[in-house]
Order: structure tokens, then C-alpha cells, then sequence
């Protein structure tokens, strides 16, 4: 046992990242699981709601992308509550998955000792264009481009432009950061930069043809919501769900109580055993060391000492 611990001690020394988190191995109970797939389930539903959003205004309407604009059908969309408890719902799941993949993306350059405030400022600056360009879109269908009050044209106005320039410029920021993170597969990478991209061009597309390229924009909310829509690749590889639980349960920046055991690298008796923290912990004599439980080795040591007492006990019998 000595020697065994000794050698993790060296291991541990030799590899600074041990005492880390590893990338994809994050352990849990079923807390963990059932976060882990509503951290899955977040992207896919926000874009299935926004793509649902231009199905509904353009089956129901009867048009085509080419004769009216996003903001036109939604003003002409009755009942306007139904596509506005849609729009609500998906932008309220962009805006979680947003949040998680900031938080992914602190977890990896911790884990890489990478960090810099130049890598802060961006991802934060991402986070927030892209919360922002939500907003924007609840705006723009909120109000209605069509209204008699004029103060109500120009919200409509300014959430437009907020979501087309702040939805690009989180396409181009979350790219740059992508090409940071080193265990992403290449081709993610590639179709991870492609949609932004391509939103980026069909949202200048439109600003510079305006009323003769509808189509353009109705491609450019389906191609958004499409790129958010396919992260949970991005969180498959790396889930970082025990951070993104304790953002969400308000346990940011706790301590978590280590253990007594020093090569154990300060690493909390839960992560240890690969259980969730808010599971209640198993009892010690469930526990194993060496494939052995807790009451065994007792037991076995409680026979090992009376079993030394009695040949101590025969021999001092014999020696006299």
C-alpha cells in the first residue's frame, strides 16, 4: 500500500492535469444524468421552437419566403399569443444553452491553464451579444411592425437590428473561440463555422436588398437557430455539467470540503467517488479499498489480532 500510494504521488507530480476534471469523464449519479440530458435537450428544443415559429407563419399564412418578411407575417399572425409563447419558450432555451457553453468554455481554459483576460473578455462579450440578440427577437415580435404608434415602430425597429447584428457578431466571436478548444473533432469545427458564417452573409444579404430579399432573412433567423441548435455535439465532448450545475443551483464558487488524504489532490469525497453531490453519500461499510468493504477489512484485522495474542499467548506457555 505504501509503495502504491507512493507511486500516484509521483504520477501526480508528473502530470499537472491529474488532479483535474478530465475532458468528457465527468462522473455522477442520476442528477448528473438527468442534467446532462436537459443540458442536450436545452439547444435542440430552442431551435425546434424557432424554426417552428417560421413553419407556423408560413402554413398558416399561406405565403412564401419570397413575399413577406419575418416581421410582416408575424404582425399578420392571428392568434398572435400562440407564436408568441413559441418565440418566449425558444428564446428563454437559447438563451440557457448560451450560458452553459460560457461556462464550457471557462471550464476547458481552467483545465488548460489557459486562461487569459483576452479569452474572459471574448466569451463574455459572446455570451452577451447572443443574450441580447434573444431579446431583440422577443422584441420584434412583441411589437409589431405595423402598429399606429410610432414609439412601437421603433422598438420593433431597434430589436430587429439588435438581433441580425448581435446574432452575427456571436457567430464570428463563439468561431474564434472554437478554434481554441484543441479536443473538438475537426469536422464539428467545420460545420460549427460554416452556419455562422452563412448567417453572417445572408443577414448582409438582406440589410443590402431589403424588400427584394425576404428570402434571406427567413434563412437567416433558420440558419441561427440551427447553429445553436446543434451544440449539444460541442457538449457531448465535453459536458462540464458539474460547473454548469453549480452555476445554476447558486453553488458558484464554493469550496468543496476536501479530503484528508493529500494525493488525493484536494478533491472532494463525492467527485472521488463519482457521485452527485446533492445524492445522499452511501453508508461507510458499502464503501470498498481494494475490492474489500469496510467491515471486512474490521473483521479481518480483529482476527488477525486475536490470532498474533494467541501465539504470543502459546509461546510464553511453552518458553516457561
Amino acid at each position: 500500500m505504501g509503495k502504491r500510494q507512493k507511486d500516484n504521488n509521483s504520477n501526480q507530480r508528473d502530470e499537472p492535469f491529474l488532479n483535474q476534471p478530465k475532458v468528457g469523464t465527468n462522473k455522477g449519479g442520476k442528477c448528473s444524468a438527468c442534467g446532462r440530458l436537459l443540458l442536450l435537450l436545452f439547444p435542440i428544443l430552442g431551435c425546434a421552437c424557432i424554426i417552428g415559429v417560421e413553419y407556423l407563419l408560413l402554413t398558416r399564412l399561406g405565403l412564401t419566403v419570397y413575399e413577406t418578411s419575418v416581421s410582416q407575417a408575424l404582425a399578420d399572425y392571428e392568434p398572435n399569443l400562440e407564436i408568441l409563447v413559441m418565440i418566449f419558450f425558444g428564446a428563454t432555451f437559447m438563451i440557457i444553452t448560451t450560458i452553459c457553453r460560457d461556462i464550457q468554455i471557462n471550464v476547458y481554459h481552467r483545465r488548460k491553464r489557459s486562461e487569459s483576460s483576452c479569452i474572459k473578455i471574448l466569451n463574455f462579450i459572446a455570451a452577451l451579444a447572443n443574450i441580447s440578440a434573444y431579446v431583440g427577437f422577443c422584441l420584434l415580435a412583441l411589437f409589431p411592425t405595423d402598429a399606429e404608434s410610432e414609439s412601437v415602430r421603433n422598438i420593433h425597429q431597434v430589436g430587429s437590428y439588435v438581433y441580425f447584428a448581435l446574432s452575427g457578431l456571436y457567430g464570428v466571436l463563439h468561431t474564434l473561440l472554437l478554434c481554441q478548444q484543441e479536443q473538438y473533432p475537426l469536422a464539428s469545427k467545420i460545420v460549427c463555422t460554416i452556419l455562422p458564417l452563412g448567417t453572417v452573409a445572408c443577414s448582409i444579404i438582406y440589410a443590402v436588398k431589403q424588400d427584394e430579399g425576404y428570402e434571406y432573412e427567413w434563412m437567416t433567423v433558420a440558419l441561427y437557430a440551427m447553429f445553436v441548435g446543434l451544440m449539444p455535439i460541442l457538449f457531448l465532448v465535453d459536458p462540464a455539467d458539474d460547473e454548469i450545475r453549480d452555476f445554476f443551483c447558486c453553488r458558484r464558487g464554493q469550496k468543496r470540503v476536501p479530503t484528508t488524504t493529500s494525493s488525493q489532490g484536494g478533491r472532494s469525497e463525492q467527485e472521488l467517488n463519482g457521485k452527485c453531490p446533492c445524492e445522499n453519500m452511501s453508508k461507510k461499510t458499502d464503501e470498498r479499498v481494494d475490492g474489500w468493504t469496510y467491515d471486512q477489512v474490521i473483521r479481518s484485522s480483529f482476527e488477525m489480532l486475536v490470532r498474533s495474542s494467541k501465539s504470543k499467548l502459546s509461546g510464553g506457555r511453552k518458553d516457561k
